[in-house]
């Protein structure tokens, strides 16, 4: 996945953009995306760099995070 190492952030976020921008058509995306968009998402209490950008690609696509019930962070 693009998205694992700092590096490739940037082209992952593109992608989805892409992706997005791209297709009318509905889409479910299951992964881990790597990217943090609020300090509480995570153990260690800050937010990822890419933050930002991850928040404006949710934003403009009026994307949709499914709710996980079994835990806090993806881990548990």
């Amino acid at each position: 996945m693009y998205g694992a190492h700092e590096e490739h952030k940037d082209l992952f976020l593109s992608v989805l953009s892409e992706l997005c921008h791209f297709s009318k058509d509905p889409h479910l995306i299951g992964c881990d995306f790597y990217v943090i968009r609020y300090a509480g998402e995570n153990n260690k209490g800050f937010a990822h760099k890419k933050s930002d950008l991850f928040k404006a690609v949710i934003h403009a696509y009026e994307l949709r995070e499914i709710p996980i019930i079994w835990g806090e962070f993806t881990w548990i």
